[in-house]
């Protein structure tokens, strides 16, 4: 379904083994609550893949705009962690977080999984006519019967809540920004079906570099090399 208000916060992150199961009862019953509770947070989605090599955790929180993660309570929050925030934040491993405001979103459902992907925007292309070139392009994206959902967001670091106490307790965030990201939802199914939205992924990779005048000898492997294409296809059960 359409993402709710017109900002999130994404993140991918590992947590080192030790503190896994901790991590994940803390997530639950504190963590995702406490953030649900600040005014303007709408909804949150939480994903994992432990087959992926790296950053198998992923976390959206929709919000209102993008003055949501600029709260007062919210910083309030970030600014005083709670004791068993304490313990678990020195688990997260590369770590990457990010606001963004919503380009596109659109869809007619929940799935039980999604790929995302995440890249920089060439040189010299406008973020709004960009956005405007390729709707066309993701609407017949969700048009595949596996796909519930397909959205499209540009960062926006000012409103990501810069240094606070929260992020003090985890290792410093190294991981490459991005400019933009695509988080597309699809139905629960086989391997099969899994294997097949992977594909779909690399499809609109290609066709929305192509979109944004990425040459074609540089659209998705230089990208990935340099560390701004995280697409392998990169996709979680969503928990």
């Amino acid at each position: 379904m359409a993402l709710k208000g017109s900002a999130f916060i994404i993140m991918w992150h590992d947590i080192a083994p030790e503190g896994d199961a901790e991590y994940n009862h803390w997530h639950t019953r504190q963590h995702m609550p406490e953030r649900l509770d600040h005014p303007g947070f709408r909804r949150s989605r939480r994903g994992i893949n432990r087959d992926l090599p790296r950053q198998i955790y992923f976390t959206c929180y929709e919000g209102d705009g993008l003055e949501t993660f600029l709260s007062p309570e919210y910083l309030a929050s970030l600014n005083g962690p709670t004791d068993w925030t304490r313990s678990v934040a020195p688990h997260f491993r590369n770590f990457l977080r990010m606001a963004c405001t919503v380009l596109h979103t659109s869809g007619r459902g929940s799935g039980g999984g999604l790929v995302t992907a995440r890249f920089e925007l060439p040189t010299g292309v406008d973020e709004a006519a960009m956005a405007e070139r390729i709707q066309p392009l993701l609407r017949r994206y969700e048009d595949h019967p596996a796909v519930t959902a397909v959205h499209l967001a540009a960062a926006r670091p000012d409103f990501a809540g810069g240094e606070t106490s929260e992020t003090g307790l985890r290792p410093p965030m190294a991981e490459a920004p991005f400019a933009l990201a695509t988080m597309d939802y699809y139905w629960r199914g086989t391997g099969h079906v899994r294997g097949g939205i992977g594909a779909l992924a690399w499809a609109l990779a290609r066709r929305l570099l192509f979109a944004l005048g990425v040459p074609e000898h540089a659209r998705l492997a230089a990208l990935a090399a340099a560390g701004l294409l995280a697409l392998h296809p990169v996709h979680w059960r969503l928990a």
